[in-house]
């Protein structure tokens, strides 16, 4: 069973990007212009992991995040922070140091991406295992910002 990723950007292209990427290998991807759909969609249905972009209008990455880990559903779920701003992913935000927080720096490579997506589901797949026991590399090193580009 493919695992399922959500996908959120205020960026039409990013967007697309993820999907055709993260598609060709294996995943289902589900994609949102907007924070406060995609924690609809979350909460209804939990993915395996987010990739979440930081900065957003209405909502930002950082209340996306927060909103997942309020709700018992997606209190867990790995999610990975996205942005060109990465001062302000290194800023002393106490949610971004927390177990199942991901974080990567646009412009990305593709296959660092798909690396740590993998990681993503591989370290969410063991947990499920544990808590409830039960009977290629990429497409190279293209980077986001110009794969986005028109």
């Amino acid at each position: 069973m493919a695992h399922r990723i959500l996908g959120v950007d205020d960026d039409p292209y990013i967007l697309d990007l993820l999907r055709v990427l993260l598609e060709s290998e294996g995943y289902l991807v589900e994609t949102f212009d907007s924070a406060p759909q995609a924690l609809k969609a979350a909460i209804k249905s939990p993915p395996d992991a987010a990739i979440v972009d930081l900065m957003m209008p209405e909502m930002n990455g950082l209340d996306l995040l927060r909103a997942l880990r309020y709700d018992t559903r997606t209190h867990n779920l790995p999610v990975l922070i996205c942005s060109a701003y990465y001062e302000n992913l290194a800023s002393a935000n106490s949610e971004l140091d927390k177990p199942d927080v991901y974080r990567l720096r646009k412009p990305f490579h593709v296959g660092e991406l798909v690396d740590l997506v993998t990681e993503m589901v591989s370290k969410r797949g063991l947990k499920r295992r544990k808590k409830m026991p039960s009977g290629s590399s990429g497409p190279g090193r293209i980077s986001a910002f110009a794969a986005s580009q028109p």
